[in-house]
């Protein structure tokens, strides 16, 4: 547990040192890669698949394939079109979509609407307690789905207005806050706490950014006061659901069979000291240490050919006959059989690096992560440059996609990939459809 005290501190003093590091995703998936190889060194935990050379060298090509794209995309830029006038960059621009006090106010009550349905939809089919496991058994119908989908705009609302408060040195507003808890509602309630990271990463880039360019914002004490006190309920919340979600005798037993490893009595007795957050900090130590052997598992054993995206996109692939090779189906039955094999639980994290020799194999899986670079590097660089309010929440939520690959692809978690839709998608669709209604009136 040395070793995170080590890796917050490196965080911090390195943010502080370059400040624009906040907003850098390479930075963000690089102390995320760190955390997770930091950890299985450091945490004594002895597993029955260690690393080896060649998983490890990929997953670092995994992080450098990002990187590099990255950097690529900070020297070139693609153009498609001959014609000055039709030439398209590959990036999306939000400067367009820029929330006014009328389109501000539909899309919050979209979200609080949305975050109702989901409750009600949730509670009538399902109890409400945070003494089982939840995602074993909770079901939710259309309305619920809907309703989800519709409540992961508020962080969208969110974050965008505290770059417009911080910007203009204005409050921000009860409904950005309430539009933060109704994105973390379907999260809250299921026992997941993938939300929580997104949120909480997304939170502090917007803020650490905004800031940086309005460094006498008149409200900042009250905003981090509020925002300290939001992130200690979130870290409390997150402890009682980490001693609670499952019912087990011994919840070390537990690691230690769902893993194939082994814990020592050294580390335990660490554990041990940190009192009522033992349980919180044991949680963090088995599920990020065993992603590299969990991994190497995956890589020794992965034959069953490249399913082009279908591990990550799931939203089409779920969707896909299950005859089909491309079905997400086909892809959690290999996984399945390669855990089974090995003894391990098959729901465990193997960090974005398994998704991408799932889906493009060894090298397009590199590929594959230099192109997410250079894409990257292009919502960067367009963000820094006009510094827009929905492009600085597209760039923080990208920032938070990269952090968030230490688990798997941000493109297979929900909680990310529909508030892109919404951004990058819905959300111009709408603004400019109430712009023409508006023209249409006058």
């Amino acid at each position: 547990m040395f070793f995170l005290l080590i890796w917050i501190a490196f965080a911090t003093i390195y943010v502080v040192k370059k400040p624009l590091a906040i907003v850098n995703p390479v930075f963000w998936m690089g102390i995320g890669w760190l955390l997770v190889a930091g950890l299985y060194f450091t945490s004594g935990y002895i597993y029955r698949y260690p690393p080896k050379l060649n998983g490890f060298v990929y997953f670092v090509f995994v992080y450098l394939g990002f990187a590099f794209g990255f950097s690529f995309g900070k020297r070139h830029i693609f153009v498609f079109g001959n014609n000055n006038s039709k030439r398209r960059r590959l990036m999306p621009s939000l400067t367009n979509t820029e929330l006014n006090e009328f389109n501000y106010k539909i899309f919050f009550w979209i979200a609080f609407v949305g975050a109702l349905l989901f409750l009600y939809d949730f509670l009538r089919h399902n109890s409400l307690t945070i003494s089982n496991d939840l995602h074993t058994y909770s079901t939710i119908t259309l309305i619920g789905v809907l309703g989800k989908i519709a409540s992961y705009l508020g962080i969208i609302v969110w974050l965008y207005d505290i770059n417009y408060s911080i910007n203009n040195d204005t409050r921000v507003k009860l409904y950005a806050f309430l539009c933060g808890f109704m994105y973390l509602i379907p999260g809250l309630v299921t026992a997941g706490r993938q939300s929580v990271l997104i949120f909480l990463v997304s939170t502090i880039v917007v803020f650490v950014f905004s800031i940086r360019n309005n460094r006498h914002y008149r409200y900042i004490h009250a905003l981090i006061f509020v925002g300290g006190a939001g992130a200690a309920v979130l870290l409390i919340y997150s402890t009682i659901v980490a001693s609670s979600r499952t019912i087990v005798a011994s919840k070390v037993a537990l690691f230690e069979y769902i893993f194939n490893c082994r814990i020592p009595a050294t580390t335990l007795e660490q554990l041990d000291n940190t009192g009522p957050l033992k349980t919180f900090f044991l949680e963090i130590l088995s599920y990020y240490s065993h992603e590299l052997p969990n991994f190497q598992v995956l890589f020794d054993n992965w034959d069953s050919g490249v399913f082009l995206g279908a591990s990550q996109f799931q939203l089409i692939s779920q969707n896909l006959p299950q005859s089909s090779h491309f079905s997400y189906a086909t892809v959690w039955s290999s996984i399945e059989s390669i855990s089974s094999n090995a003894g391990i639980y098959s729901h465990t994290w193997r960090t974005i690096s398994g998704s991408c020799l799932i889906d493009f194999g060894i090298v397009g899986g590199i590929l594959y992560m230099w192109l997410c670079g250079y894409i990257a590097s292009r919502i960067h660089s367009h963000a820094l440059q006009n510094k827009s309010s929905m492009d600085v929440v597209l760039l923080a939520l990208i920032n938070a996609g990269s952090f968030f690959c230490i688990q798997f692809s941000p493109f297979a978690e929900v909680s990310w990939y529909y508030p892109i839709i919404w951004l990058v998608i819905a959300i111009p669709v709408i603004v400019q459809l109430l712009i023409r209604n508006k023209s249409a009136q006058q």
